[in-house]
């Protein structure tokens, strides 16, 4: 999503920067020592305070930090606050570097992973503050008296796992503080910022003084926090796009699958006057060939704003027409404005990308951790059964194939012999409630997989050729009906522990789903659902956090695969045979095909890949079989008239 700043470069966005207007930068003043200490240039920007030296000398111009506990009592005073050079974290899992307009002269870090452990993978708790663990970071005094309603600016790069960040601040010099403003709150475990964001923080109510102060505090356990070129600004117009705003509802969607769409955002007036004929505006960027090209616009007029005010769950009016979305890339943006300048606009724009693909359905774009549920979910010394998936609206089912489901599964050396499942339900909430209760789902089509002996990686991808329940045959889904894709453990002792890959964080369906709520209620559209997990196979499932989706995608191809054998007037040929990392599917067919798949299957049978050509009759199509170890394998060719197997040897 990030390489859209930079290629998007014909609809004269605005980028990051403080508009001309004339806010009112409060510090750092012209002064040589406070633009040191906002840029933390030098490795005595940061002093220490502890039980030896309890305050700073009178001398010292720059920040100090204090250690305020530790999972170790006597080593609390250590959780500190350090100075970078650089901007890189120093611990087991560290290597990380900020990327701020000053990193080259030095950035504050509060680095949690290498307070804990030293820089020792093996040596959690061996650090010189072991976590959980809390430490402040307080500038300077600045005089930023006759000001008010300030605001902090800096740049971050931020890591979480179980740890919670704040900023707070002083009138009276830091004899006394006002209540703390939790940041970063919609990164969950193993998220982080970019490496290069920016923070804006209303300090809502500030008054200045002359003895006016500013604090970074760090609590929880692991992994690190940046910071850098801390200003205090005072904005008189700042209107500002939350982060709650409707997305595309799937990160990847097929072409006979894409509804129309509706949008819906929040906005705020973090500037200290009204913000007069302000309005929303939306728009919808396809990927051409030269950047980007716009396809569709909306706006909504909201009048005044005033000072502080958020307005919440706005509907945009237009809707998006499914016909402009053909297969491609696709870029929305929100973008607020006023009649008057703002002085902030690298808060004015939130962005979301999405795909329309021939056949895949994704919820994600690839796994960022590994998670199962808490052990709590089950009695102890019990098995540890368990299922995850993702909830899949299919518009169009008629004439439609659901092929395969995909899902990314850890642990896999360890479970040899075991079998997991993939398992497709057809499900209506009948009662409305958001859960899957077990009389509301039917299975309609399911695939076994049993991680063979010689399994060698731990984490993969795994491919479930789906069979209709009733037939066993391919499945053809319905029009206009709710399917839940999901991924079934069952082991057969407790000595077993599957994982699923997730997302976490990159895409949020949280205001998406609002959305579809509130059209609901009003008899606009219809309810929408998200990522689901289940303990039990009878028990009843529960949708999960909007921001963690599990990676079990779907596969639905554009035609209705015949279950028959291809005659022989369908030429189907593959060479060169044995192949090495490229090998040809030369096809004849007596008639023009929209589409044929082609899956590449083991000698056990197992999917490995699936592939879709359209518009196919006579034609010579390569295959990319580069990943593939020396071996026996079979294609598979799907076609609207029936399949047809060949056999293919890969030799290295």
């Amino acid at each position: 999503m990030r390489n859209f700043f930079t290629k998007l470069v014909t609809v004269n966005l605005m980028l990051g920067t403080f508009g001309a207007a004339a806010q009112t930068q409060v510090w750092p003043t012209a002064d040589s020592a406070t633009i040191k200490a906002s840029q933390f240039a030098g490795d005595a920007s940061i002093f220490t305070v502890n039980a030896a030296n309890p305050t700073p000398p009178a001398s010292h111009k720059g920040w100090y930090t204090k250690g305020l506990t530790s999972s170790v009592a006597a080593k609390a005073e250590k959780a500190v606050w350090q100075w970078s050079a650089i901007g890189i974290t120093k611990g087991a899992f560290g290597g990380d570097t900020i990327v701020s307009p000053t990193a080259a002269n030095g950035s504050a870090i509060f680095d949690s992973d290498w307070l804990d452990n030293g820089g020792n993978a093996a040596g959690s708790g061996a650090g010189q503050a072991p976590s959980i663990h809390s430490g402040e970071l307080v500038s300077p005094i600045i005089n930023a008296s006759g000001q008010s309603n300030m605001t902090l600016h800096f740049n971050q790069y931020y890591r979480n796992f179980r740890s919670a960040t704040y900023v707070s601040w002083s009138e009276d010099g830091g004899t006394t503080w006002k209540p703390k403003i939790a940041l970063n709150r919609e990164l969950d475990g193993n998220t982080s910022t970019f490496i290069d964001a920016t923070e804006d923080v209303k300090l809502k109510g500030s008054v200045g003084t002359s003895l006016f102060r500013v604090k970074f505090i760090f609590e929880g356990n692991y992994y690190f926090w940046l910071v850098d070129d801390v200003k205090l600004m005072v904005f008189k117009n700042d209107l500002k796009i939350t982060p709650f705003f409707a997305i595309a509802p799937s990160y990847v969607i097929p072409k006979n699958q894409v509804e129309d769409m509706r949008f819906l955002l929040d906005i705020t007036n973090q500037g200290n006057v009204t913000a007069t004929h302000t309005k929303v505006r939306f728009n919808m960027y396809r990927a051409v060939a030269n950047g980007y090209k716009n396809i569709y616009k909306d706006s909504l007029e909201y009048g005044q704003v005033l000072a502080n005010d958020t307005i919440q769950n706005k509907l945009l009016p237009g809707t998006l027409s499914a016909s402009l979305l053909t297969v491609g890339r696709y870029v929305g943006q929100y973008q607020v404005v006023s009649d008057s300048v703002d002085q902030n606009p690298n808060n004015d724009e939130q962005y979301f990308d999405f795909y329309v693909q021939d056949s895949l359905y994704w919820k994600e774009a690839g796994y960022s951790d590994l998670r199962s549920p808490n052990t709590a979910a089950w009695a102890q010394g019990t098995t540890h059964p368990w299922r995850a998936g993702n909830y899949f609206y299919m518009k169009t089912g008629v004439g439609q194939t659901v092929t395969s489901l995909k899902a990314i599964v850890s642990n896999l050396v360890s479970l040899k012999g075991q079998t997991i499942t993939a398992g497709l339900y057809e499900w209506e909430d009948t009662n409305l409630d958001g859960d899957m209760q077990s009389n509301e789902r039917v299975l309609v089509a399911y695939a076994d997989f049993t991680v063979p002996q010689t399994q060698t990686k731990t984490i993969g991808f795994i491919n479930f050729q789906l069979k209709d329940v009733g037939n066993q045959k391919w499945f053809y889904p319905k029009n206009n009906k709710q399917y839940l894709a999901m991924v079934e453990f069952e082991p057969t002792s407790a000595n077993y522990e599957m994982q699923i890959g997730y997302n976490i964080g990159e895409s949020d369906y949280t205001a998406y789903y609002e959305m579809q709520d509130i059209l609901y209620k009003a008899g606009l559209g219809a309810l929408r659902y998200g990522p689901i997990m289940g303990i039990k196979s009878g028990d009843d499932w529960f949708m999960t956090n909007p921001k963690q989706i599990p990676v079990v995608q779907l596969s639905v191809v554009p035609i209705r695969v015949k279950d028959e054998t291809l005659t022989m007037e369908h030429k189907i040929e593959v060479f060169p045979n044995p192949a090495r990392d490229v090998a040809t599917l030369s096809v004849d067919l007596p008639q023009l095909a929209s589409a044929i798949v082609v899956q590449m299957l083991d000698e056990q049978g197992r999917l490995l890949q699936e592939e879709i050509f359209k518009n196919v009759q006579k034609q010579d199509l390569p295959l990319n079989i580069s990943e593939f170890a020396s071996g026996n394998y079979m294609l598979r060719v799907l076609t609207p008239e029936g399949t047809r197997t060949k056999k293919l040897t890969v030799v290295k």
